[in-house]
């Protein structure tokens, strides 16, 4: 039997949909709290405003992307494979998503730099998917090329951003796919 869907994830699952398929400054408390079917008072039981209701979403996102990565690198032996199926999900991702990008990607060109916090969480996230890279290139010690662990990682890491940002801007997946090729051959 599954867990109870307490009123604070119901408040957070809704603003996670709104937030991601109309924008942060286009979700207002009021339509929030209506496609929840809460009252008002209860959203400010659990969040004392917008901006921590934003944050919660942005740190549920962030351990529900590292929760199913880590489940599909689980899945593999090598670090060729696990980054093969790193790249295979950022691609997943934009297709059952019908390539309407990421979370912190949309919030970050939403918001910026007006938010601190904001910017942190966006860059722990970022840095964790970098990090992830990093190790996984690390272990395969590529020596197909004259690029060290390091350039290698920044180089995957930005292309796959760029992928997932010209998935959103084509409406495919084709770059990220591209993307996924190429990494094989720099490794």
């Amino acid at each position: 039997m599954g867990r109870k869907v307490t009123v604070r994830d119901k408040i957070l699952e809704t603003a996670a949909t709104l937030f991601y398929n109309q924008g942060y400054v286009q979700t207002g408390i009021n339509q929030i709290v209506a496609e929840a079917d809460i009252a008002i008072g209860s959203l400010y039981k659990h969040f004392k405003s917008k901006n921590d209701l934003l944050y919660s979403y942005l740190e549920q996102e962030d351990i529900r992307f590292f929760t199913t990565v880590e489940e599909k690198l689980a899945q593999k032996k090598t670090p060729r494979e696990k980054l093969m199926a790193y790249i295979d999900f950022r691609i997943d991702q934009q297709k059952t998503g019908n390539c309407t990008g990421c979370h912190f990607i949309k919030i970050n060109a939403e918001i910026g730099r007006t938010d601190d916090e904001v910017q942190q969480l966006v860059q722990k996230h970022k840095e964790k998917q970098k990090n992830l890279i990093k190790k996984l290139v690390t272990e395969i010690q590529p020596s197909k090329n004259n690029f060290d662990a390091k350039q290698l990682t920044e180089m995957i890491f930005t292309m796959i951003e760029g992928g997932v940002v010209a998935a959103t801007i084509n409406g495919n997946t084709r770059s990220l796919e591209d993307i996924k090729k190429l990494a094989d051959k720099l490794i």
